[in-house]
């Protein structure tokens, strides 16, 4: 009792022997299982709700390849400057280490994922050309056409001799 009241004075609470005694007997008795079980549901309904919440302020725009590239080189440069700059080069040190590798370790994996995927989508579309190419067709070679002797071409096509029209 006396450390609840030391340290009510020391936060700037007023805090006296009554408080704390009408406080204890209010959490003293035991609650039933209905009391139980509506806190249980109070509970999960609660984390229900943060879950949906945090969901909505997950949902973020997310950066181009070359936005990300752009801001590692950025990063690399600054890295570069507090290290050679800083005066305490340990919490400098340790400092460049943490967000390496907790911020920009994410975008790096981003963009090893996409060239990964890049790689595969090049690899699947030649793959896919190459089964739908007729093995013949590379061998193929064009056929020249003869020439229609100047005999037997007709001089003059009329519109009525036409064969599409009979």
């Amino acid at each position: 009792m006396e450390d609840i009241l030391s340290m009510g004075k020391s936060m700037g609470i007023e805090v006296n022997r009554e408080d704390i005694d009408e406080l204890v007997e209010g959490h003293s008795s035991e609650l039933t299982t209905e009391q139980l079980l509506y806190l249980q549901q109070q509970q999960q309904q609660d984390l229900v709700q943060e879950q949906e919440s945090s969901e909505d302020e997950d949902v973020r725009e997310e950066a181009s390849s070359a936005v990300i590239n752009g801001m590692c080189a950025k990063w690399g440069e600054c890295q570069a400057f507090v290290e050679k700059y800083h005066p305490d080069t340990a919490v400098s040190n340790r400092a460049v280490i943490i967000f390496n590798d907790t911020v920009m370790a994410h975008f790096r994996k981003i963009v090893q994922k996409r060239q990964k995927q890049l790689t595969m989508d090049r690899f699947l579309l030649k793959e896919t050309r190459k089964a739908t190419a007729q093995p013949d067709s590379l061998l193929w070679k064009r056929e020249r056409r003869e020439k229609t002797p100047e005999g037997a071409l007709p001089s003059v096509i009329m519109e009525g001799d036409s064969p599409s029209k009979e």
